[in-house]
């Protein structure tokens, strides 16, 4: 017993020593699949930055957006000419993670995202076309069949590989949890936040400085 707390100790030590406070920014890109909605192909991207204190806790904000592909909606066909639908996604919000095994070239971690945003169904119609005379083309607004208030809660973890002093790829995963989703089109029930979940693989690159 006393060679295990002697071990536990030497551990919370080193990890101590190495422990340090930094800010970072960061990019991140990835793709998954929805649990519903006959499992669309989705692509997402995001950014967001933040404060990591000695204990290895993590607090900061991030923006998440998301796209899924476009699909013909037979149920839609008497009202659009184009029936070919995608879910668009956008959110922000505040996360928290903790930093596990800082090595000297790699760290661990874990963490929520909690967002407030909104997602909408939209195809290719046009709803409004206007010409631009400064840029000498036309502006278009594509008609969106319904949109709706989302909150997002995402847990993830990943791991992150110290390219040099100020740089860190990371490659991790994420559930995208969406709340009080409720799309609906012409009386037709569109989808609800569950059928916008799914997990995501992310490829993330992070800007970092100690102060």
């Amino acid at each position: 017993m006393k060679k295990i707390l002697i071990a536990i100790a030497l551990m919370m030590l080193s990890f101590n020593v190495m422990a340090q406070r930094y800010l970072e920014f960061g990019f991140d890109a990835g793709f998954g699949f929805t649990d519903g909605v006959d499992r669309r192909l989705t692509g997402a991207f995001g950014f967001g930055g933040g404060l990591t204190i000695e204990n290895g806790l993590g607090l900061g904000f991030f923006c998440r957006g998301f796209q899924t592909t476009r699909e013909e909606d037979s149920r839609l066909s008497n009202k659009y000419d184009d029936c070919k639908f995608c879910f668009h996604g956008f959110y922000g919000g505040v996360y928290a993670e903790q930093t596990f095994l800082r090595k000297s070239f790699f760290y661990l971690n874990a963490g929520a995202r909690l967002g407030f945003g909104g997602v909408n169904y939209s195809n290719h119609t046009v709803e409004d076309e206007t010409w631009n005379y400064s840029s000498q083309s036309y502006d278009v607004t594509y008609q969106k069949a319904d949109k709706c208030f989302v909150m997002a809660l995402e847990p993830f973890g990943g791991i992150n590989f110290l390219l040099n002093d100020h740089l860190t790829l990371s490659a991790g995963v994420e559930y995208r949890n969406l709340f009080f989703t409720s799309l609906h089109c012409d009386n037709v029930h569109i989808a609800s936040g569950s059928d916008l979940n799914g997990l995501v693989y992310l490829v993330k690159i992070k800007f970092w400085t100690n102060f």
